[in-house]
């Protein structure tokens, strides 16, 4: 039952994030979009478990982990150039959702900005930015569970 409101609720999410997205005035906001398809398909996948019957096994399992891990490592640690605001140089860490957003005169000025600001930190893009690689490990973990079962089905 847990999956099924789970799975429902990251559906919602999903579409209105990607509402959210497209309805906007300005340019298309992509990685909005981006993880509103991921949010989207994850949440597909969840209410349709029981039907695609995915033998993830320890390859999927680790595939799924490991994207998890190492896409919110990254995410958080390096640093993406900006073109916004008033500032000459404007760094944000978080990816799809900047949750650290910092700028300056300099490229130093900005990292120490940065620093003097950690404790400001936007907690649910961060929030979101961890639902979005926790989903994109699911959809990769079943994507590997599928594979593997289609190849040990051809050779069968």
């Amino acid at each position: 039952m847990s999956r099924l409101v789970v799975g429902a609720g990251t559906v919602a999410v999903g579409m209105v994030a990607g509402a959210v997205s497209l309805a906007a005035a300005t340019p298309v906001d992509v990685p909005l979009l981006v993880s509103a398809v991921v949010l989207t398909l994850a949440g597909t996948l969840m209410l349709g478990l029981p039907w695609l019957r995915p033998y993830a096994g320890r390859a999927g399992w680790l595939a799924g982990c490991a994207t998890t891990l190492i896409g919110s490592a990254l995410a958080a640690l390096l640093p993406v150039r900006q073109t916004c605001c008033d500032a000459a140089y404007t760094f944000s860490w978080g990816l799809p959702l900047p949750w650290i957003t910092a700028g300056g005169d300099t490229p130093h000025q900005a990292y120490a900005t940065m620093r003097s600001t950690l404790v400001e930190t936007d907690t649910l893009s961060a929030a979101v930015d961890l639902l979005f690689w926790l989903t994109t490990g699911l959809v990769v973990g079943v994507a590997v569970g599928l594979l593997r079962r289609a190849l040990r089905n051809r050779t069968a």
